[in-house]
């Protein structure tokens, strides 16, 4: 059978050789969206949510599971995805020591979310602390209200490293502004923290930590070892044995 001449002629010039680069696909009267342009959504919003290149890799099938600690963080999450899913609004708190997957595990439920056509952004908390700052101080530009009116509109807001920020007033009145804005619009709220909820929160007040024990499904890390050292001790270079010096007639 031959190739039909569009087809050849959409591969050459690049286009989807199933809807010639019309995004999408007729069948018996009916469109429906074309792989590429699902795909072509898909890499747009994942752009634009902000997560670090070292972490845009990262997903629950690439989360190394060496030992069986890492298997159970693996499992549980995949859980809480389905949980995540199935009710929404429904968020996370991840807590656990240095190294052991939290923001990977965080940013690969945020992946799947978008996956599944919801909007998300990944923000480290003192740098989204520092940009509303910034923006309060700026003579023009959008102001912290508007910037926070902004993070509202995200249906996914991941917040990495809750807990490190200095406890201002300034600070308690943001963060509980966020976490009040996402409870209430009843949006998801990823949070990844090295101390346990009551702990991250301690400073703040006891309203922000009511409603992210409401909203999120707290989950403390098994792995203990940070994963980090681990492979920094297996790429480095080992040392050479030290020769011991040869004995010569003059040193007798």
């Amino acid at each position: 059978m031959s190739i039909p001449e569009a087809t050849l002629s959409a591969e050459r010039e690049g286009l989807c050789p199933d809807c010639d680069g019309y995004g999408n696909i007729i069948e018996n009267g009916v469109a429906r969206p074309c792989h590429c342009r699902i795909e072509r959504e898909l890499t747009e919003r994942l752009t634009v949510a902000r997560i670090p290149e070292r972490y845009r890799h990262c997903s629950l099938d690439n989360f190394s599971t060496d030992s069986h600690e890492r298997e159970r963080d693996l499992k549980a999450m995949r859980w809480a995805l389905k949980e995540m899913l199935g009710k929404p609004g429904r968020g996370i708190y991840i807590h656990g020591e240095h190294g052991v997957g939290k923001t990977h595990l965080a940013v690969a439920i945020l992946r799947e979310l978008v996956k599944q056509g919801k909007s998300g952004v990944y923000y480290n908390v003192v740098d989204l602390l520092d940009q509303m700052r910034d923006s309060m101080r700026a003579e023009s530009g959008p102001g912290a209200q508007q910037l926070l009116g902004f993070h509202m509109d995200w249906e996914v807001l991941l917040l990495d490293d809750l807990g490190v920020q200095r406890a201002s007033p300034w600070v308690v009145e943001r963060l509980h502004a966020i976490v009040n804005a996402r409870y209430e619009s009843n949006r998801v709220l990823i949070i990844t923290s090295n101390k346990t909820l009551e702990a991250a929160t301690a400073n703040l007040n006891r309203a922000i930590t009511s409603r992210l024990r409401e909203m999120c499904i707290v989950y403390a890390m098994q792995a203990q070892e940070d994963y980090r050292n681990r492979l920094a001790e297996k790429s480095a270079v080992p040392e050479k044995p030290r020769r011991g010096r040869r004995r010569n007639s003059e040193d007798e």
